[in-house]
């Protein structure tokens, strides 16, 4: 876990139906840089990235992104042009908050240690995680840069997804 995204259960304003609330504060995340990394790799970099990336992806096996919103620019979702201009953290917008609603679900660990899920539970759930790895690097030429359990979440139905 690199400390991004706080992760919140909601639900949906339409229907009432269960969603899975990402959030990243943007004043925290211009602060911090990664240990080990030069200077100009701070986590505002990294969620945006991610904020971007993750809407645009479909695939079974990654989660579905049902809304996306920048409190910093709430009327456009798609300011990719002007963070790629960007070269440092100062020209970038640090202020607001990354909101990316999913499709209900748990982290990958929290469902091992609650569900205690049997042999071919465990199997599906490693076929899922290399169907969407194998998806990501393969069909949509990106590397996901940190992967680690805790980038995995397990949906309701017990599919796990990146």
């Amino acid at each position: 876990e690199d400390g991004c995204w706080s992760v919140h259960n909601g639900s949906q304003k339409s229907n009432g139906a269960p969603v899975t609330v990402f959030q990243a504060q943007k004043p925290q995340l211009a602060k911090e840089g990664f240990r080990g990394a030069s200077n100009d790799l701070f986590k505002i970099f990294v969620a945006h990235h991610h904020f971007q990336t993750s809407k645009k992806l479909r695939h079974p096996f990654i989660l579905q992104v049902l809304a996306s919103l920048d409190t910093d620019s709430p009327t456009t979702n798609d300011n990719t042009e002007a963070v790629m201009a960007v070269t440092n953290t100062q020209a970038m917008a640090t202020t607001g908050v990354y909101i990316i609603v999913t499709e209900p679900c748990k982290p990958l660990q929290d469902w091992l240690r609650d569900d205690d899920p049997n042999s071919d539970q465990l199997a599906w759930g490693l076929q899922c995680i290399i169907k969407a790895l194998s998806f990501v690097h393969s069909n949509a030429n990106l590397a996901h840069g940190s992967l680690s359990p805790s980038s995995f979440w397990v949906t309701p139905s017990g599919t796990v997804k990146l």
